[in-house]
């Protein structure tokens, strides 16, 4: 009796082993299925490459910084806090910096309000923190374009003031070369420390 309850009990047991196996094979098959139905979107990764935009004296490629390091920063002109401070940084990083080293860079703040910001005011904005800043512009599709290249965004955010709206936008700092090839990301709120360790990474990069 005993031997036979025995037998009753693991006949049971991988009874279940059995059943619990077979509902994971089904559930895998099913996954496969469904992913061969389905297509899988997966984020195009930034590319870089060459654009142009204006600026106050005309069209600006990146081409036309042969040899140089160019920090990429997307910012308007109404920003209340993260623009200013983040070209605070640079401009005082820049400071320090030995000539020789900043000879080799330039700093394009490209503007993400296109329909607010005047390309002339946009630059008189820049001047006030540093002369070594160029603001550059153009159509709002054209710096859009810009922006997914490098992996940057930025859109439109109601709010309930005159201003009718403010803009979120990518606030990290994009290092790369004149042929568009995108050396790295200098992260924002870095230390002025770190920032400028990471600019001459960059430039031994060149």
């Amino acid at each position: 009796m005993e031997r036979f309850n025995f037998t009753r009990r693991w006949t049971e047991i991988w009874g279940r082993v059995f059943f619990y196996c077979a509902k994971v094979v089904i559930f895998f098959i099913l996954f496969l299925f469904t992913c061969k139905k389905q297509s899988i979107s997966i984020p195009e990764p930034p590319r870089g490459g060459e654009f142009t935009l204006h600026s106050v004296n005309g069209k600006v490629s990146l081409s036309d910084y042969s040899g140089k390091l160019i920090l990429l920063y997307f910012g308007f002109l109404s920003c209340p806090d993260v623009c200013p401070n983040t070209l605070q940084v640079y401009a005082s990083v820049f400071e320090e910096l030995k000539k020789q080293d900043l000879e080799k860079l330039e700093f394009f703040f490209i503007d993400v309000d296109p329909q607010r910001d005047d390309i002339k005011n946009a630059q008189e904005y820049v001047n006030f923190f540093s002369k070594k800043f160029l603001a550059l512009s153009g159509k709002e599709d054209e710096v859009k374009q810009v922006a997914k290249q490098y992996g940057a965004s930025f859109h439109k955010v109601p709010i309930s003031s005159s201003m009718g709206y403010t803009i979120d936008h990518t606030t990290n700092v994009f290092a790369l070369n004149s042929e568009g090839k995108i050396l790295g990301v200098i992260f924002h709120g870095l230390s002025k420390a770190d920032v400028k360790k990471k600019i001459e990474e960059f430039l031994q990069k060149l």
